[in-house]
Formats: structure tokens, sequence, C-alpha cells
């Protein structure tokens, strides 16, 4: 596309050259921009600086609102264009429907991340994937990566996260999904959609009505609130289930779980497939089995899928295994927390411990308004349930340790202060063989405990 193609479809102002090539636009993030890209810069505070960065890292090009003619610092040898703030959607919408490619859309109240990874990784065995940057995941990070989409790319897959509703709809406008998961619905973010499950099945389900009318919905067929979403939306051709105990289209089954990964047998239209996934625990044979159903309805061949997640690299921070001091062994999953997610980490904990003493270091877990008590003590109760001993790290662990003093099992149950009586206390108890799993939410910042845990070389 040239600059004059471009003026044509946004109706803009520009005074340079209509010849001139635009080689990638870069929606709003600086970061991202490399050389000869043009850069859409945001109407918000700190655009100058933004357009300024973009222009240092190589950026040939600035897209930018009408209101701000005459306010940006113009610079030689830089085509500026101005467009009506309108036209990010429409162009996004023009460029998504230019560039004819499946894409994934992936939601859920865990394992989005995971899900996302698993899928891109699979699909990469087929070509070039355009895939959601790290956890960038929210309802601004929509154009960006619409934009991005090209003519080089056999698949996109973004993960579509919410702290509202209205959102995912919002979201689903702009990537128009071939296909839509929907990973599990619980409790994370319940305090941003007024302490309701309800209002989080709305936002999940938001979703659904965005699928193209070829597409498929894809959803977990043991999640208690499935059964509670709205498929009226639904115009694709069809819904898959996935699942371990109840009827599934893509049923798992005889599963193993290892040190450091898990292997199972995958049921799907009268065959049986053998899968080993590089990743640990009961939730994470979900999250491979949501991307096993895409990949299959993506007509990737089965060794592909299967080399893939056998060899599955998720990002840092999630159910990570890692040395501990003193030859402990520590799960790390401290990106980000919820109750649904953390007991099912715990869960994992206790898989792979085996008889070996395990803790369970639950920091603080935000965005839970008046579930907060309640989610805390449900985890603690739920760790020492399992014969798993609790330590609750911060204002919210005395909660967390609460809930496991409830358990009839004899468990340790430990409430820490903050992350320095955390240390001083986890170094006298890791030893050889004790197994510690890490949780708290994103804004606790727990890799800082675990970075002081990990075993060092001399």
């Amino acid at each position: 596309m040239n600059i004059g193609e471009f003026i044509q479809v946004t109706k803009g102002f520009t005074k340079a050259p209509h010849n001139r090539h635009i080689q990638s636009i870069v929606y709003n993030d600086s970061r991202f921009v490399r050389p000869n890209d043009f850069f859409w810069v945001r109407d918000q505070k700190g655009f100058n600086n933004r357009v300024a960065t973009a222009i240092k890292k190589g950026a040939i090009g600035i897209i930018a609102a009408n209101n701000l003619r005459g306010k940006i610092k113009e610079q030689k040898n830089i085509s500026y264009i101005y467009v009506d703030r309108s036209m990010v959607f429409k162009y996004a919408q023009y460029n998504r429907n230019l560039i004819k490619v499946p894409v994934v859309g992936v939601t859920g109240s865990a394992g989005k991340t995971t899900v996302k990874n698993m899928i891109t990784q699979i699909l990469r065995s087929q070509g070039k994937v355009m895939s959601t940057y790290a956890t960038m995941n929210a309802v601004y990070s929509a154009p960006y990566n619409t934009m991005k989409l090209n003519s080089s790319h056999k698949y996109g897959v973004f993960e579509m996260g919410m702290k509202g509703l209205g959102q995912i709809r919002i979201m689903g406008s702009y990537y128009q999904p071939t296909i839509g998961i929907i990973t599990n619905i619980g409790d994370a973010h319940i305090g941003k959609l007024g302490n309701s499950v309800n209002n989080i099945i709305k936002a999940k389900q938001e979703i659904i009505g965005t699928i193209r009318k070829n597409g498929y919905l894809i959803l977990n067929a043991d999640n208690q609130y499935t059964s509670k979403l709205n498929l009226s939306g639904f115009k694709g051709k069809k819904i898959l289930y996935f699942g371990i105990k109840n009827n599934a289209d893509i049923k798992a089954s005889k599963i193993r779980y290892k040190a450091r990964s898990t292997s199972f047998k995958v049921t799907y239209l009268g065959k049986t497939y053998d899968f080993t996934v590089a990743a640990i625990g009961e939730h994470n044979v979900y999250n491979a089995l949501a991307a096993i159903a895409a990949a299959f309805i993506l007509n990737v061949p089965y060794p592909n899928i299967k080399s893939k997640l056998a060899t599955f690299r998720n990002a840092g921070m999630r159910t990570q295994i890692l040395k501990g001091i003193n030859n402990s062994t520590i799960i790390s999953d401290a990106f980000n927390a919820n109750p649904t997610a953390a007991i099912e980490g715990i869960r994992s904990l206790k898989l792979i411990s085996n008889k070996n003493p395990a803790f369970a270091v639950i920091g603080n877990m935000g965005e839970l308004g008046s579930h907060t008590v309640d989610g805390h003590k449900k985890v603690g109760r739920k760790a020492a349930d399992l014969g798993v001993n609790v330590i609750g790290v911060g204002t919210f662990g005395q909660h967390v340790v609460a809930g496991a003093k409830q358990s009839k099992n004899n468990i340790i149950a430990q409430h820490l202060p903050d992350k320095k009586s955390a240390y001083n206390y986890l170094k006298k108890v890791l030893k050889p063989n004790v197994h510690a799993y890490f949780k708290a939410s994103r804004t606790f910042k727990m890799e800082t405990l675990i970075r002081q845990l990990k075993y060092k070389k001399a």
C-alpha cells in the first residue's frame, strides 16, 4: 500500500508524496517500531514523546488524529498523515478483510496466554503467525494487532483479555475470529465486573457473536459455567467441546503426570491420538486440548501438533519449574493470579511433589472486589485439604491462612506480612525434595522472592 491508497481508505490529509510506500503500520506502541515503519499515534497525553521515540527508532511516517495537526512537532523527511479518529477502527477492519487468513481468538478466565502460545507454536510449523505479544491482551491492543497482519502471515492468533463488559466484543469486532475459544470461566477480575460471576459469563460470551459465519467456537465441556453461555449469537459452522470428564468432541484420557511433562490420549472423530505436552498439571491438559482442537480444525497434520506440544515452551512464571536453594524444587506460577487458577496450580504441585513435602506460597490476588476475603480463604482451604502446607504472604495472606486452618488436615499454615519475612522463613524450609509453588497477582511481584530462593551457581 502507498500513501495515496491509504488516503483513499481513510479520507485523510497529507502533504507527503502519494506514491510513498507504507511498509507496515505500528499503532501507538513505539516500542515495536522498526526502520521504515509508519507510526499511528493515539490522541492522548505524551503523544509527542511517542512520536519522537518512533522517529528515533526509524519510523518514516506518522499518522495522527486531525486534532493533532499543529500540535505534533513535524520534522523534515517524515511523512505526516492526519485522519479522523474513527479511522482507527475503519482502517483496522479494512486490513482484516484484506488479509484473508484464519484468525484464532482466545479468551477465558485462565489459560489464555498458554493456549495462545501453544496454538502459535503449533501453527508456526505451517507458516508465519501474527500472534499477541506476551500478554498484551487488553482492548487497546486490538488495533495494533490487526494493523500488523499482512500478506506474509498464514495465521493470526490473538489473546483477548478484559476488565469490563463490552471489551471482548470490541476486540472481536477487530479480529473477526475464524475460531473463537473460551478456555474456562472463573473468578478472574470479578471485582471489576460488579462482583458478579454472571457478568463474567456475559463478558466472555461476547466473543461468540464476533466469530465469522464459516467459523468455529471451542468450549470447555467440564467448566461449570459453560452451560450458562448464551449461544444464540453464534452464526458459525460448528461448536466443538473439549474435556476430560464430560462428553466432548475432543476428549483426553489415560493422563500420566511426570516431573516436567504430561502425557495423555485424545479421542477425536473416532480416532485416538497420543500426546505429551511439556507442561505440568491437569489444567495444562485442558489448555492443550483447546490448542489441539484449533489445530485439527485448521488441518495441521497430527505429527506436527504432537511434536510442537512435546517441545512446548511457555512464557516465564507459568508453572515454570526451577531448581531452588538446597536442592529444592520451585514452581513459579506468579505472572498473575485468581483463586481458580491458584487452585489448579496447587493441584499440579500435589501431583508432581508426590509424597514429598509441598508448600503453596500465596501472595495477594487483586481485582476480586467483595470476593477478596472468600477467594483467598478458598485457596488456602483447598491447599490444606490436598495436604499441602500453606504460606500466606502480604495483607491478604492472612485470609489464605485462615482458610487453610478450616481444613481437618494437620498442615503448616503460616502468615508472613511481607516478602522479606517470607524469604527468611522459606530459606530454612526449602530443603532437598521440598516442592514450593508460588502464586500472586502481577502487582505483588512475587518473582522478586522467587529470585532470592532460586539456586545460583557459585
